[in-house]
């Protein structure tokens, strides 16, 4: 099971037309915060109009924040609908082994490289949106894709090509692992050559056992042709954004609180190495106070849309939740009473003596041997 930052975060963009029309002219639901209101003059250094349509491949991932919105940023005259299709996936890109725990004896060129990419994206305003955002089973080895939703918008310096940027995640097969990333791109439906290389970087992970850099710049190409259900897929984008809960940074806490002293640099006392930690967060009177998400270069472009593994998470707040619940309903009482008391099965496995309040610690017990409660 895999999260996306849990609250809702991601999202679908739908785009219509192809040759020369406008954004203009397409009548949907528009997206929160649009249009952009920028005049395009953004002043990039960074995956530029040359590095994008260039023969050489970078050298080694780059700032994160290449691959964010920029300030000043213009409204897109183009809109993206169809199939993007990264070309070489299996063997380009470069690699940086960072940490690894776990030895193989066979091949583990999978793990350095993208699987094999073609996704179909719509586009509203100046939205991307996946149509699948789900997790996709690629059929390699290493390797599963979640794709999620990012921005198009116009720079000055691009020639008349739009600009596309939207993350992506690799989730390790049968695991929990995921490794987040981005992708950039310059297009046109107006232009002879459609579509520019695709710069592509992982730079973070929340995995234990593995951490390593991945990037590269790969040949594409973008099929035009029109979605099923398009304006549905823009309806239900618009919507997913008019409907998230309210975001503030985490240092608002301190502003917000500030009669109540609260300490933010004491939340982390107790955590040896910070620079594990993905992203963090408070949620409090109906608002996600939501710390930046750190990679190895800088600041994830898609904080809000950054997919998360579960780990035991569903596991322990379900447990906790029906506890709250069986409280509610029966008084504090029930916290001290025994497991064993009302499941038979419970005193043939590890925890005879345990009283409900740790009844979430039954994930570890031998569960073969109570198939009442695993069912």
């Amino acid at each position: 099971m895999n999260l996306r930052y849990q609250c809702t975060r991601w999202l679908l963009v739908p785009g219509i037309l192809v040759g020369s029309a406008a954004l203009g002219t397409i009548s949907v639901t528009p997206v929160p915060g649009d249009p952009l209101r920028g005049d395009g003059n953004t002043q990039r250094n960074l995956v530029t109009y040359q590095d994008l349509f260039s023969p050489k491949h970078p050298s080694s991932p780059v700032d994160d924040a290449a691959f964010t919105l920029p300030q000043n940023a213009a409204r897109p005259e183009d809109v993206f609908e169809g199939r993007l299709d990264l070309m070489d996936t299996v063997s380009s890109g470069g690699v940086k082994l960072v940490h690894q725990e776990f030895s193989s004896s066979g091949d583990i060129s999978a793990w350095f490289h993208l699987p094999r990419f073609s996704f179909e994206f719509v586009q509203n305003g100046s939205h991307l949106i996946p149509v699948n955002q789900g997790l996709v089973f690629t059929g390699t080895p290493a390797w599963n894709y979640i794709i999620g939703p990012g921005r198009v918008w116009r720079e000055e310096d691009d020639s008349g090509y739009s600009r596309a940027s939207f993350p992506f995640a690799l989730v390790e097969r049968n695991q929990n692992c995921v490794h987040n990333g981005e992708m950039m791109f310059l297009f046109s439906n107006r232009k002879r050559q459609r579509i520019s290389n695709v710069r592509y970087q992982v730079t973070q992970e929340t995995c234990k056992y593995l951490k390593l850099d991945m990037w590269g710049q790969l040949a594409a190409t973008y099929s035009y042709y029109r979605i099923a259900h398009v304006d549905q897929l823009r309806t239900d984008h618009a919507m997913e954004i008019a409907n998230r809960i309210p975001r503030k940074s985490f240092a608002a806490l301190g502003t917000d609180f500030k009669d109540s002293d609260v300490n933010l640099a004491g939340f982390f006392k107790t955590v040896k190495h910070l620079e594990n930690i993905t992203t963090y967060g408070l949620y409090i009177n109906g608002v996600d106070y939501a710390g930046p998400c750190h990679t190895r270069y800088g600041e994830y472009a898609f904080c809000e849309e950054m997919r998360l593994p579960s780990y035991s998470t569903a596991k322990s707040a379900f447990v906790s939740v029906a506890m709250m619940r069986l409280a509610k309903l029966y008084g504090r009482d029930v916290y001290r009473q025994l497991i064993r008391d009302y499941v038979l099965q419970c005193t043939q496995g590890e925890f005879p003596a345990k009283s409900c309040y740790r009844t979430r610690e039954l994930r570890f017990a031998d569960q073969s041997r109570i198939p009442r409660l695993r069912e």
